[in-house]
């Protein structure tokens, strides 16, 4: 709304600026007459009432705007307008915003405003569809948990890296449901007032939200490059061996190195948003040259993973072809006895 207001001030500035000119150049330059003292106009002169300009309009007449109000294009039958009658002295009457108070009262689902935003049917869709499949991952992989570790003869090191790898995934898509319906649900913001203003007593809370939200994304990627390297090396490095390297390297490695990460994203990006007024709760946190030590350490872990794979594929080919040729020269000789 105070975007509306501030166009509706510029708007009016204009059109008296042009009126002036017509004025002086109806009764000369040196004329001292002005929109404010014209001793017999033939119009009221463009006024803005605090809301809305009104541009010049003939004696007697009733001018007509809508609303200063962000209406939404995708609710129907939502226009209300302001009147206001130009007097045969050129002097206004007040504005009758009547309709507009109805707007608010009766109608808050017409405009933006009050957290309220206007309907957006794909981005509904794909908040639920986040929400519920966050759920359901959230309720699989604690059923996967449970089971790795109800069967002890199951129990090996690839299983502990298993279970760390679906706890970082249920915590994730646990925080990024309840991230989801606390953005949804306005929780960090007083919508008591028409422009929402921000909950700064609880900003503490959102950004420990959004912090957990972003480690724990950022570990289970790593947790995953863990998985594809321990899979790795147990088709090359350690394939002939027996001993393992230690259990804590792993640890460390899953849940340390995204802890040094994003802390150091933490301490940047904290202090880049203080230099911003008005920013609150580091949103938008995904902007700025430093979003790359999230964004690069995931990509290079991505990356590395995808490189074990392949090297895991290449290896399983040739084995294949190596056990393929073994036989095929079995066959052969066979059918040579014969």
């Amino acid at each position: 709304m105070a975007g509306v207001i501030g166009r509706e001030k510029k708007k009016c500035f204009e059109y008296l600026l042009d009126e002036q000119a017509r004025l002086l150049e109806q009764h000369g330059a040196n004329s001292n007459i002005t929109v404010f003292n014209d001793p017999r106009p033939d119009r009221c002169y463009a006024n803005f009432d605090k809301s809305l300009c009104w541009e010049s309009t003939h004696l007697g007449s009733t001018g007509q705007r809508i609303c200063p109000f962000s209406f939404c294009p995708t609710v129907p039958g939502c226009s209300y307008h302001v009147q206001r009658t130009c007097q045969l002295n050129g002097s206004w009457t007040d504005p009758i915003y009547s309709q507009c108070i109805d707007v608010i009262k009766k109608h808050p689902q017409c405009i933006v405003g009050y957290c309220h935003s206007c309907p957006d049917l794909l981005r509904e869709l794909v908040i639920n569809v986040s929400l519920t499949l966050s759920v359901i991952s959230v309720a699989l992989l604690l059923t996967a948990l449970i089971l790795f570790s109800l069967f002890k003869s199951l129990q090996c090191r690839r299983l502990s890296i298993h279970k760390n790898l679906a706890s970082a995934f249920v915590l994730r898509f646990a925080v990024l449901a309840i991230w989801t319906v606390l953005q949804s649900t306005n929780a960090f913001q007083d919508c008591s007032a028409f422009v929402p203003l921000p909950l700064w007593n609880i900003e503490w809370l959102c950004k420990t939200v959004i912090w957990m939200v972003i480690y724990f994304q950022v570990a289970s990627v790593i947790w995953m490059l863990i998985e594809g390297g321990y899979l790795y090396s147990r088709f090359t490095v350690f394939a002939m061996r027996h001993s393992e390297g230690p259990y804590a390297a792993y640890v460390i490695g899953g849940w340390g190195v995204p802890l040094i990460v994003v802390l150091v994203w933490t301490a940047i990006h904290e202090s880049k948003s203080r230099q911003l007024r008005g920013s609150f709760c580091w949103l938008p946190y995904a902007q700025g040259a430093h979003l790359w030590i999230l964004s690069g350490t995931m990509g290079l872990a991505l990356v590395l993973n995808l490189l074990f794979l392949l090297g895991i594929v290449v290896i399983l080919v040739q084995k294949l072809r190596a056990e393929n040729t073994a036989e095929s020269r079995k066959i052969w000789r066979t059918i040579k006895s014969f």
